[in-house]
């Protein structure tokens, strides 16, 4: 249960497939039972939204090693996760000042936003690993989704 939470080692794309779809699974039903207690209780049960958190550190992690599988390091991360909420953010900024060309301009950031975030999809779950060792560690054994898992 621990090596899901690790940022070490290499992870399959059955793993990491594994892990996406339980993570999903995991949001999905806080998020229900989190919405369905607030409308019950108040807004004091919005703090079931923090078990969101494990999910969040587990999907970052499984990201993490599923990068390093493919040969990559903490900056293709930083990248898939962060750039396409750069590109988007500067582009709302652009739409709020509200010109026809601000608009246009915001387009593309749009656009480029959404080309890092499926590049990142298709970098970790479809394509292949590196058959051999590199610099991460050995090779997952098939379906492994952490080390000692």
């Amino acid at each position: 249960m621990w090596a899901l939470f690790s940022f070490h080692g290499r992870t399959s794309r059955l793993g990491f497939w594994r892990v996406q779809l339980l993570c999903v699974a995991v949001s999905a039903a806080t998020m229900a039972l989190a919405s369905f207690a607030m409308t019950s209780i108040g807004p004091i049960a919005g703090v079931l939204f923090l078990a969101l958190l494990p999910a969040a550190v587990i999907d970052v992690a499984v990201y993490l090693r599923r990068l390093h599988d493919r040969g990559k390091n903490v900056w293709w991360l930083l990248l898939f996760n962060l750039g396409p909420l750069f590109m988007i953010g500067l582009a709302r900024q652009l739409v709020e000042q509200g010109s026809a060309a601000a608009v246009l301009v915001s387009l593309p950031l749009v656009l480029a936003g959404l080309g890092i975030d499926v590049w990142g999809w298709v970098e970790c779950g479809f394509l292949r690993s590196q058959p051999t060792s590199n610099q991460f560690g050995e090779p997952p054994a098939l379906g492994a989704m952490a080390p000692g898992i």
